[in-house]
Parts: structure tokens; sequence; C-alpha cells
């Protein structure tokens, strides 16, 4: 009995993102990706969802992911800027990465194509990439946004993913360099919308989709020390129990939550960029162990022999 998932979804997380290598590989190991045909994410949700899109195999993803120092993304700290941009980092570090991994693409379609780094959503589409959506919150509105090439057409890719990224207070507050979908003040999708599960469901719950989202089981020390000055503890802080607050609401919610990987990231932190190596490496087992344990009790359940047995359990 194979699999029937054309959708999948990838909840925000920052540096956790990189167990979504592990569970891409458990997916292209049990054949799903050839069927996938959108894919849509938020935050560093959203980057796996880009490197799916642009057709990246597993092992490509992991090696980005695995040879990326995050530290990098934290390179250009601008304090004397706060006030005026709404944040400690430049996201510039961040937008040339995502122009980067949008130019290296090429070689993943035939016929072998040239990329700027700049392409909008609706390049995408024409490229026959996977169809796109990614999410932001647009302040301005005070709204979460989704772009996508049938919505936000000339908005470009790697700016949307940016604005997604752009973590509260971190990160500096995003506009779009061409104004396009519009010039409001845009930041992290996760403020509003961390995972968008429902993001297939435009005809009611689309059984199709598959989504992975992030969990701590083990006992993550409180903040109960954090203080003025300290603008990295108070920013997990906050996105943390921005998160925690939505995952709830997921988890009560049985038809949003038998379609999710729920992946088991230990402490480390969202926030975590100076990961070392061992560290990743743990991400990617954690990936690809609940992937499977998911996907096994999928299997299980979908099974006629299992349903028939379930019967007499009630």
């Amino acid at each position: 009995m194979g699999y029937d998932f054309k959708n999948l979804v990838f909840q925000g997380g920052g540096v956790l993102g990189i167990a979504y290598s592990g569970a891409i590989q458990v997916l292209e190991e049990q054949k799903i990706l050839p069927n996938v045909k959108a894919v849509a994410g938020t935050s560093a949700g959203a980057i796996s969802a880009l490197a799916l899109s642009l057709r990246y195999n597993a092992k490509q993803i992991q090696d980005i992911l695995v040879s990326t120092d995050f530290e990098e993304f934290l390179s250009e700290g601008r304090p004397l800027e706060f006030t005026k941009m709404y944040g400690w980092f430049s996201t510039e570090p961040v937008l040339n990465w995502l122009k980067e991994l949008i130019k290296k693409c090429g070689i993943n379609f035939h016929p072998e194509m040239d990329w700027t780094g700049e392409e909008t959503f609706l390049q995408l589409h024409e490229r026959g990439a996977r169809d796109l959506l990614v999410y932001a919150t647009d302040l301005n509105t005070k709204k979460a946004i989704e772009f996508q090439y049938k919505t936000t057409p000339n908005t470009m890719v790697a700016e949307a993913i940016c604005a997604s990224m752009s973590i509260p207070a971190f990160f500096q507050a995003f506009k779009f360099s061409n104004s396009e979908p519009n010039d409001h003040i845009y930041v992290d999708g996760g403020a509003l919308l961390n995972y968008p599960i429902m993001a297939f469901d435009k005809d009611g719950i689309n059984d199709k989709t598959l989504g992975f989202k992030f969990q701590k089981t083990e006992i993550v020390p409180k903040s109960k020390d954090l203080d003025f000055g300290n603008i990295r503890e108070w920013v997990k802080s906050l996105i943390d129990t921005v998160a925690d607050s939505q995952s709830e609401v997921i988890r009560r919610n049985p038809e949003y939550y038998r379609r999710t990987v729920d992946i088991d990231t230990g402490s480390i932190s969202f926030v975590d960029f100076d990961l070392k190596k061992e560290e990743k490496e743990f991400l990617i087992e954690q990936g690809i162990l609940y992937t499977e344990l998911f996907l096994r009790n999928y299997k299980r359940m979908r099974n006629p022999f299992y349903k028939f047995l379930s019967l007499f359990k009630k």
C-alpha cells in the first residue's frame, strides 16, 4: 500500500529546519516526492518548501543545510538602526543566501536553465517548479499573507521568504524592493501563522496534505532570568510563546494533527545559529526517525484488516 500525498507543509522554526532534510530523505526513499505537486511553509519552513519547489533532491538539501554557517545570517548587526528598521540584524545576508539557492537550481531542470535569483512566483510556476506557498505577517493590515503565483505573481520569491523569516526585533522588518505586492512592512510569518497546515484545505480537509512541525519533549529551561539587555533571549521567549500557543490549537484539532509529523528537537532552540556539526546531525536523525514512525503508523491505520479489528475495540 503506497502513499497518496500531493502537498507538503513545513512549520517555521529557525535553525530547527535542518531536521526537515532528514524528513525529506525519508519521503524520497518512500517514493513520495515524485507525486508532490505543491509545497508550503513559513519562515525556515519556507526554505525547505523552496528547495523542494526548485526540485533539489534530498541529498542536495541536506548538503546545503549541513554546510551552511547560519551564524553568517547574523553577520550584519545594525543596532543604531533598531528604532528605524525595527530589528537588530540586517536581512541582507539571508536574502543573498536565498538568491544563491535559487540561482543554483538550474541543474535540477531539463533542459537546464539560467536563473538570476530574483525570479517571481509566476516565473517559478512557468518554469516547471512545484507550486510554492509562503506566509509572512503584514503589520500594516495585521494579517498573515499568503504569497503564491495566483495571488502575488510578480512578487520575488527570495524576498517573500526573507520577509517570512524576519523574526521580530531580531531581524529588521522587511519591505519589498519593487513594492510587489505593496510597500507594507512585514515580519516573520510565525507571528500569526507558523504552521499553515490548512494551506490546501480550500474545499475542506485535504487528506493528501502532509505537514511537518516541531515538538519539545525534553524539559527546556524556562526564561525565569529574562531581564532587560538580552535581546536574543527576549526574542526566543517571545516567539516560543507564540509558537507554543499556535501548536496547542493544532493539538486540539485532530483533523489537523492526524496529518502532522511532529519532530522532537530536544532542547535546541530555533535561534541557536551557532549549531555544532553534531547538533545538525542530531536534528537530521530526528527528522528521519519521526517521519518513519509517522508513515509506519499511517500505513497501519489505513490497512483494511486493522480497520476491521478496530471495530471490535469500540
